[in-house]
């Protein structure tokens, strides 16, 4: 079998790329050569730092580079447009949380690692939504924080105790320590529905972001940084 074409000829385009009029367009779908006539996007023949590829790690490092040193000459490589990856197909939660229950966490890499991991999501955060408003990017990036905070929603009463031994757990280490419990009666008030009758936990500090906006407005600001 020849080898799939890098990147593919016909991607999808995400929604979040689609309705958002600011995106950057596709590059082309394989580097141009000589033989087909186009010529390759002209580059600056020595750089200080090359990242290679445009989402929100290697935008955010051109833009903090850039910020730290507006002497360094920073080039950035993406194969398609900036956030064509899994940066521009999401719905850009900001919820900082484990990949895996706090107890399953624990058990494969200790209590010490674990609260590092949760206090490194924290930080990430934290250092996002400063961003954000430091830059005053939140009207352009539709930054929007939940008023009523994030939920874990319960289906049944034994989901809802597993949910409180986690959130009793976490809460000894010193996190989620504003989270807290809500009845049946109330999660279903708030929702309009009585799907969740184990009721639903109630975390503060969640927001979310349009991640192909933020990309782009720091790709911006990068490239304005030192002139």
């Amino acid at each position: 079998m020849p080898p799939l074409p890098t990147p593919v000829l016909n991607p999808t385009q995400p929604y979040w790329l689609k309705a958002f009029p600011g995106a950057s367009k596709p590059a082309p779908p394989r580097p141009a050569s000589a033989s087909n006539g186009a010529r390759r996007p002209s580059l600056p023949p020595v750089a200080d730092v090359v990242i290679i590829g445009g989402g929100i790690s290697g935008v955010s490092a051109a833009y903090h580079l850039r910020k730290l040193r507006p002497d360094l000459q920073v080039v950035l490589l993406e194969a398609r447009q900036l956030s064509h990856g899994a940066t521009g197909r999401n719905g850009g939660l900001l919820w900082p949380a484990l990949n895996a229950p706090w107890c399953r966490t624990v058990a494969r890499y200790g209590a010490s690692e674990t609260g590092r991991m949760m206090a490194f999501e924290q930080r990430c955060l934290a250092e996002l939504v400063g961003c954000i408003r430091g830059a005053g990017l939140a009207e352009e990036v539709r930054w929007a924080p939940f008023s009523e905070g994030g939920l874990h929603v319960c289906e049944s009463e034994e989901e809802m105790e597993l949910q409180l031994r986690e959130l009793r757990t976490m809460q000894e280490f010193g996190f989620l320590t504003d989270a807290h419990p809500l009845s049946r009666r109330q999660t279903s008030a708030l929702l309009g529905c009585d799907t969740y009758r184990g009721g639903a936990v109630r975390q503060p500090g969640v927001s979310r972001v349009w991640a192909a906006r933020l990309v782009a407005a720091l790709a911006r600001l990068a490239a304005a940084e030192g002139g």
